[in-house]
């Protein structure tokens, strides 16, 4: 019996108050981002991958419900995010916009800026997050809301210590940016079948493998708020969490 996806309200929401979340959006393209981009001098290349950025009507829609529908609140935290994928480092991603209205000082941190980072940037020798599966996403899998679903081990944790751990937070930071778009992917393609407005995906799930760790050195490094839940500038893009002791 084929298993029929259950309603999330946050989904319900988000379709409820799409016309208002289009509107801000349309404000956000042509007015904020005009005013941004004089501001701290954005390049060609930095409007695009802004512009790109503020396609997903998901994201937007969340930081406006976070801002309790304030409109100028929501812009805030909205351009806040759009500089901090340009040029802040993404050491975490709950640091404030960057103070650099240079485009020299936005090229020194483009290596580690969310907007330009991609998976072959980082390494990938034995020891690496991206060897290892410290996270990552269960191709063609759904949870019962039928959200993405992804797979944290944080036994992998235990290698880094704070010197090394920038590699880990990269890979962090850019697999969280990865559900993201699965997310606003995933709900373009409910569009093109049902018709525009009438589904979304707005978060995915998270299975956290307990293989070879014990809940207590979970709770207590400092690094697993940071790196378990979805930091501030993703907006809560992560849902519901499944603990389990192995992934088999």
């Amino acid at each position: 019996m084929p298993v029929v996806p259950e309603t999330d309200f946050l989904q319900e929401q988000f379709i409820a108050k799409l016309g208002d979340t289009s509107s801000l959006q349309t404000e956000l393209v042509e007015v904020d981002l005009q005013e941004l981009t004089n501001q701290h001098n954005l390049t060609p290349h930095e409007v695009a991958l802004s512009k790109e950025y503020l396609e997903d009507l998901v994201s937007i829609f969340k930081f406006f419900r976070r801002a309790q529908w304030n409109r100028s609140r929501a812009k805030q935290l909205i351009l806040d995010t759009v500089l901090w994928r340009i040029g802040s480092s993404v050491a975490y991603a709950g640091t404030k916009a960057p103070q650099v209205n240079s485009v020299h000082d936005r090229e020194r941190l483009q290596g580690e800026s969310l907007a330009y980072l991609r998976l072959s940037s980082l390494p990938t020798d034995e020891t690496s997050p991206v060897k290892q599966g410290v996270f990552f996403f269960l191709p063609a899998v759904k949870d019962k809301f039928g959200r993405p679903v992804a797979v944290m081990r944080p036994k992998h944790f235990q290698q880094y210590d704070q010197d090394a751990s920038q590699e880990l937070k990269e890979y962090i930071a850019l697999s969280v940016e990865i559900g993201r778009r699965l997310c606003w992917e995933e709900t373009l393609k409910l569009w093109e079948e049902k018709g525009h407005g009438t589904d979304a995906v707005v978060r995915y799930s998270c299975i956290l493998d307990l293989k070879g760790v014990g809940l207590s050195g979970i709770v207590s490094d400092p690094r697993t708020n940071d790196l378990i839940c979805s930091p501030r500038k993703f907006s809560n893009t992560r849902t519901t969490c499944y603990t389990i002791d192995f992934l088999a």
